[in-house]
């Protein structure tokens, strides 16, 4: 799509273009990526301006840096995974966990029901749009979280919830594309902010050529900066200390405290 943007903007009267849109037409060649900053520093106040590196990069660098995954294990400290739906656009009819709870390392299995508070994670979204941490009655993705396996091992309890069967009701045709939720009036609306620059159906009325069309693009895999984990440990105070791979790091504490029916901090 950028490609064809360029070329067409190529075919345009320049002297119509505004200079941001002009921009977009030439070739970029992109120099080797360098930066630096430039600040004044004071003696009198160090160590407040004074340049220092990142403190962790020389541990990340050589490999030292201990990441959740390295940390040695606690006595008695249990693993957990998800089991995932299978289907998309169906309602939940049973999670069997029978068989699965009869496996070596089996400890529990925790479903959206047993929550004491909401379900629903309000805490990453926009405009009160939820999420459910596991979902209860209905499923809407293949993948989505139904239940948590609590077990002795990593490896047992990544084998019993691939055991723990799961029916599933009034299935429904999945919405696969953009052009099928379309069709379906299936919207995921956030009110972002609307950048406009003129009047469209103006500058279109007084355009002498005018092409018309569609355009489909395919879909693509999101690429994980880092494989997500979690691990939480109790504290002498009642509380939990937790060791998440996150960015958001004071969302998920909300949500965490939200899905409790409890404060964030005491």
């Amino acid at each position: 799509m950028g490609l064809f943007y360029k070329f067409y903007l190529s075919l345009c009267d320049k002297s119509q273009l505004g200079p941001g849109i002009e921009s977009a037409i030439p070739t970029l060649t992109r120099p080797v990526s360098s930066g630096t900053q430039t600040f004044d520093s004071d003696p009198e106040i160090f160590p407040v301006s004074k340049a220092i590196p990142k403190l962790a990069s020389k541990y990340q660098a050589s490999g030292e840096a201990v990441y959740i995954s390295d940390k040695i294990p606690s006595p008695e400290e249990l693993y957990c995974t998800f089991v995932l739906s299978n289907i998309a656009n169906a309602d939940i009819d049973c999670i069997d966990f029978t068989e699965a709870s009869k496996m070596n390392g089996f400890v529990q299995i925790i479903t959206g029901k047993d929550f004491p508070s909401d379900v629903n994670n309000t805490y990453l979204y926009p405009n009160d749009i939820t999420q459910p941490l596991l979902a209860v009655d209905h499923v809407e993705f293949a993948g989505q979280p139904l239940a948590i396996v609590v077990a002795e091992t990593n490896s047992q309890a990544k084998a019993i919830a691939q055991a723990v069967k799961v029916t599933y009701k009034n299935e429904k045709t999945p919405l696969l594309t953009v052009k099928d939720a379309i069709q379906a009036n299936s919207f995921f609306s956030i009110d972002n902010p609307v950048t406009e620059t003129g009047n469209v159906e103006e500058a279109l009325n007084k355009t002498k050529n005018m092409v018309s069309g569609e355009l489909h693009l395919g879909y693509q895999y999101h690429f994980y900066m880092e494989t997500q984990i979690a691990r939480a440990e109790p504290t002498e105070e009642g509380g939990f200390k937790l060791d998440i791979a996150t960015q958001m790091q004071k969302d998920v504490q909300d949500a965490i405290a939200f899905a409790f029916n409890t404060s964030s901090n005491k």
